[in-house]
């Protein structure tokens, strides 16, 4: 984390299976190409939030790879896959109403 707040991931791994790393892209473009029908879940705002900033193809592996992260804990917690709770405005603002 960084002092803006900002969580900076950096590159995928090289030493990745790159048949895992292609399947997961390749869902998200997947999700990206059909945005309306999955309009309004995570991935989706994820996508189009990074994609004013990075481009099509770095916001894409972005979504791959948290469906990626989304599936490991899923297989290791045994739970169903949940959406992330939005995060609210008076979360961020913690301490400063004085």
């Amino acid at each position: 984390m960084h002092a803006s707040g900002k969580t900076r991931l950096g590159r995928t791994s090289p030493i990745a299976n790159r048949d895992l790393k292609w399947a997961f892209v390749e869902a998200a473009n997947c999700i990206i190409m059909q945005q309306h029908r999955y309009s309004g879940s995570h991935v989706v705002e994820l996508y189009r939030r990074l994609r004013g900033a990075k481009r099509h193809g770095k916001a894409v592996v972005a979504v791959g790879r948290h469906l990626a992260e989304a599936s490991w804990w899923i297989r290791n917690k045994k739970q169903g896959y949940r959406e992330p709770a939005p995060a609210s405005m008076s979360s961020s603002n913690h301490g400063s109403a004085r």
